[in-house]
């Protein structure tokens, strides 16, 4: 059985702000680590680790996404796509934007046929689409919907509609008769 080892800490980022319920994607050389907030603040600000070098470098800031917390995120094999999540106005937002390290810039997600904004939602990459699921929608409530984000070059995708989860009837119990 292998064990976990401390290996070392991590240098502080260089970012002046602890942020709780902050993102993280791993790109296959670097950690890049975006978004959250503290107690009162919602920031669009970022870093990205590089554990060879043992050092961080920020994140542009110049079109980034606005503030949030309670975002998903996920990394695309070139870059990274952050949607939905609490803004400083404590709504649940239907925006994101798409980071890419190699050129160090932001892109909007685009609003066309998104779905309604959300907080604590899950999202998956597919190898060709971000799908998100489920949440909490304004006013605490739950919801079982969710879009599929395609990704593609040159304009902004366009998110499409996930059908609903349809309940399965529950399986009627039968009794066994029993053995003479």
């Amino acid at each position: 059985m292998t064990q976990a080892r401390t290996v070392g800490r991590l240098p502080t980022p260089l970012l002046r702000h602890l942020n709780d319920e902050q993102i993280a994607v791993w790109t296959g050389s670097e950690m890049i680590v975006w978004g959250g907030g503290d107690r009162f603040n919602y920031f669009n600000t970022g870093g990205r680790y590089d554990p060879r070098t043992n050092s961080w470098t920020p994140t542009d800031v110049c079109f980034a996404p606005d503030g949030r917390r309670s975002h998903t995120a996920v990394w695309t094999g070139s870059e990274v796509i952050v949607w939905g999540g609490f803004g400083d106005s404590g709504f649940r937002m239907n925006t994101g934007g798409r980071y890419n390290p190699a050129t160090d810039s932001w892109m909007a997600t685009t609003m066309s046929n998104a779905p309604g904004g959300r907080a604590y939602h899950t999202a998956v990459w597919t190898g060709s689409e971000m799908i998100i699921w489920g949440g909490e929608r304004n006013g605490s409530t739950a919801t079982n919907t969710g879009r599929r984000y395609c990704m593609q070059s040159g304009p902004t995708p366009t998110p499409t509609s996930t059908p609903r989860v349809t309940p399965r009837p529950h399986p009627i119990s039968r009794v066994r008769p029993t053995p003479p």
